[in-house]
């Protein structure tokens, strides 16, 4: 079993009324930049919060559906806000659990005996934390998205602390991890710098045919969501993607413990 990049490209477009989800995933994607200059702080975060958890709840449940093979991939909005929250929610506190508990592993193991180690070195104390934390960032983003495909597959908050089971199935996926991410980077890139470009540059040719505000402000506001609703896109194949991974190092693992079953 390998990735399918045909169908995690097409992904975001199969099913019956793709266009309205993409449209709506677009729109929650975009609101919080929105009422980020129209509204107080505490308004804000008191709004993107909860949207934010039905958002991760319904990416959640798109890698559900991609590990099931559910069809369609894109899930129902209708009717399902609460369940997306609640699923985002679980997940969220699974972040925030597994990442207070590798900051107090790594403060009493690593962090202070060195503090105490090189008390008198001060360069090298910053400089190995600033190596260790960018290390920390760049290794708990990967994670978390593996863990994300974890608790899609068993939506079990419980369950996502057999971390036995996670980091088997974690190293044996190395090759297609690495893929998913080049291909997170790589695909918004180059679809919304090259939308960005183009869409600049037709913005100021109409610039200097019309001068009327009015048309232009509308213009740059209807370009900036569909700069969103580029990068949705990406996100959406980006999910598939590690669904795929997920799927794949599920199958080694559980063929693995058959065999072993076996003999």
């Amino acid at each position: 079993m390998s990735l399918d990049f045909k169908k995690a490209f097409l992904s975001p477009f199969m099913g019956k009324g793709w266009l309205p989800k993409l449209t709506l995933i677009t729109f929650i994607l975009v609101t919080p930049a929105i009422l980020h200059e129209v509204i107080s702080f505490w308004a804000y975060v008191f709004i993107t919060i909860p949207v934010s958890f039905i958002m991760i709840g319904y990416f959640v449940q798109f890698i559900h559906n991609e590990i099931y093979d559910i069809i369609p991939l894109l899930p129902q909005w209708k009717l399902n806000f609460k369940r997306y929250f609640n699923q985002g929610f679980k997940y969220t506190g699974l972040i925030f659990t597994y990442t207070g508990l590798l900051i107090s592993v790594l403060f009493f193991t690593f962090f202070w005996p060195l503090e105490v180690l090189l008390k008198d070195y001060k360069s090298i104390q910053h400089m190995i934390f600033l190596i260790t934390g960018i290390i920390f960032i760049l290794t708990g983003s990967v994670f978390s998205q593996f863990l994300m495909c974890f608790y899609a597959d068993i939506l079990d908050f419980e369950e996502c602390f057999n971390i036995k089971r996670i980091y088997k199935m974690f190293m044996g996926v190395k090759k297609e991890i690495i893929i998913s991410i080049l291909v997170y980077f790589l695909l918004p890139f180059v679809s919304v710098s090259s939308a960005n470009f183009l869409l600049t540059l037709l913005y100021n040719q109409l610039s200097e045919i019309t001068g009327n505000l009015t048309f232009l402000l509308t213009l740059g506001f209807l370009f900036s969501i569909l700069l969103f609703y580029l990068a949705s896109i990406p996100l959406l194949i980006f999910y598939n993607l590690w669904a795929q991974t997920y799927k794949i190092a599920k199958l080694m693992l559980n063929n693995k413990e058959q065999k072993i079953t076996n003999n």
